[in-house]
């Protein structure tokens, strides 16, 4: 619920209302009084208020045989309002299911919308439709059009992977820089890594990075 906690001064600035309910889900939740949560995060959602949308989804989802009141589909339904909202953690949560069902089109679209967001995973997202040559045509990444073809994009992968990776955060630097790291190394030579922009030298830095920013979570 860490999502709560850092916009509850943002909102305080809406209405006091607001944030009041919203403390008190945050209260329940943390004592586990699912119910009590469950009931406040949803006049707040049904108020339009996106963030308590996407808490509401994730309390459905993480704690759906805890909450005494049934809502078919409350995880979906509350998702796709906040992401529909443009709160990015629901924008990629909704790429990430759609992907699981092999809707690589409104996936993509949702993985760019989670990036424009700001959000780590919709950058790595991504990557993976130009690594894996995953044809979902012209997309809008950060102002830039990008073209997913069915050819695998290496250059892309790469550029989107490092753009994940420089965003800093801790879940960037090891779900973004890992990865990065071994592509890399898979998909270029010895020969060609040692003379082109990328030299062994930086490699070594990239990893020693990653491996600082792990060992401090």
């Amino acid at each position: 619920m860490i999502f709560t906690f850092r916009y509850i001064k943002k909102l305080s600035g809406q209405s006091n209302y607001v944030t009041r309910l919203m403390r008190e889900a945050v209260t329940y939740y943390q004592d586990g009084r699912y119910d009590d949560a469950f009931l406040e995060y949803l006049v707040l959602a049904e108020a339009d208020i996106e963030m308590a949308q996407y808490n509401l989804g994730w309390l459905c989802q993480e704690f759906q045989h805890e909450i005494t009141y049934q809502y078919p589909d409350c995880t979906q339904i509350y998702y796709s309002k906040s992401a529909n909202n443009g709160y990015g953690p629901s924008q990629a949560y909704l790429a990430n299911s759609l992907w699981k069902k092999r809707d690589f089109y409104r996936s993509a679209r949702w993985y760019a919308k989670a990036a424009n967001n700001k959000v780590d995973e919709g950058l790595f997202g991504l990557g993976y439709f130009s690594k894996d040559g995953i044809p979902v045509g012209v997309i809008t990444v950060n102002g830039s059009s990008l073209y997913f073809g069915p050819d695998r994009n290496v250059s892309m992968t790469k550029k989107l992977w490092y753009d994940c990776f420089r965003q800093g955060s801790e879940e960037a630097s090891v779900g973004c820089g890992i990865p990065l790291l071994w592509f890399y190394l898979t998909t270029v030579s010895l020969s060609t890594l040692s003379a082109t922009i990328l030299p062994p030298l930086t490699v070594i830095t990239l990893l020693a990075i990653v491996v600082n920013r792990y060992t401090r979570t």
